[in-house]
C-alpha cells in the first residue's frame, strides 16, 4: 500500500539563548499519511547536528554556560573526593562550564553516565571525538584529573588525542569502585552509592573552527557512576 511522509527540510534547533552556542540537538515532527485513511501519524523526531568542525559524541550535551571563575574551584573539589551520592548532587548543582576569560568562547558542557557497578567492580564508557570531513584536524586535551580522583578510582585514557579530518578517536573514562571504601560506607547497610568526576579540558581545530578561532573551547564533562547496593545473601 502506498504511503507518504513529510518533514520540514530545516529542523528546529534546540538552541541555548544568549550563550552564542546552541545545543547540537535538532527537533522536528514526522507526518505519515496513509491513503484512504482518515488518520495521520505525527511522530516527534530528534537528531543531532554540528555547527563546528569538531564534535564530541556519546555524551549528553547540556545548555552551554559561562560561569564565574569561582565555579571552577567548587566543582573540581566535588569531583576529587571518593564518590558518594552527595558528590553526584554537588556536581549537578554547580554549573560545570570552565569559564574562560573575557571574550572567550562559551564552554562546552557535557554529561556522561557510566554503567552502574557493584562494590569492587569496574565500569567504563567511551566518548568519541571527531572532525567533520573536508576540514582540519581536531585536538582534545584534558586537564590533569583533580587531586584525589585517581585514588577514588577514576581514570581517563588518553588525556590528549587528535582526530584527522573525517576521522573519530575514542576517549575512555573508567571508574573502579574501591571495594574497601565501599564496604566502609553505604555498602554495609545495603544502600546504593554514587561517584562523580568533573573532567575539564580544551577542544580546538576543525573547519569551521571550534569556538570560532585557534583557542577553541573549554569543556567540562561531568562523569557519574551509580554503585548498586550489595546483593543480599
Amino acid at each position: 500500500m502506498p504511503w507518504g511522509c513529510d518533514m520540514p527540510a530545516c529542523p528546529t534547533p534546540l538552541a541555548a539563548a544568549g550563550t552564542g552556542l546552541g545545543s547540537p540537538y535538532v527537533a522536528s515532527t514526522l507526518h505519515v499519511v496513509v491513503p484512504n485513511s482518515s488518520g495521520q501519524l505525527a511522530a516527534p523526531v530528534r537528531g543531532r547536528a554540528w555547527a563546528e568542525g569538531g564534535f564530541v559524541a556519546g555524551v549528553v550535551h547540556a545548555a552551554p554556560t559561562a560561569p564565574p571563575p569561582a565555579a571552577a574551584a567548587a566543582d573540581s573539589s566535588a569531583g576529587s573526593r571518593p564518590g558518594t551520592a552527595a558528590d553526584s548532587k554537588a556536581a549537578s548543582a554547580v554549573p560545570p562550564g570552565g569559564g574562560g576569560g573575557s571574550g572567550a568562547a562559551p564552554a562546552m558542557d557535557m554529561q556522561l553516565a557510566l554503567p552502574a557497578v557493584r562494590a569492587g567492580e569496574v565500569s567504563s564508557a567511551v566518548v568519541e571525538v571527531g572532525s567533520l570531513a573536508g576540514g582540519g584536524a581536531v585536538e582534545l586535551v584534558c586537564d590533569e584529573l583533580p587531586p584525589g580522583a585517581r585514588e577514588a578510582g577514576w581514570a581517563v585514557e588518553p588525556l590528549k588525542l587528535s582526530a584527522a579530518a573525517g576521522a573519530v578517536q575514542k576517549l575512555t573514562v573508567k571508574y573502579a569502585h574501591p571495594a574497601a571504601a565501599g564496604a566502609a560506607r553505604s555498602g554495609q547497610v545495603g544502600l546504593a552509592d554514587g561517584a562523580s568526576l568533573v573532567l575539564r579540558g580544551t577542544i580546538k581545530g576543525g573547519t569551521p573552527a571550534v569556538g570560532g578561532g585557534p583557542a577553541g573551547r573549554r569543556f567540562a564533562l561531568v562523569c557519574t557512576c551509580q554503585v548498586a547496593a550489595p546483593r543480599q545473601l
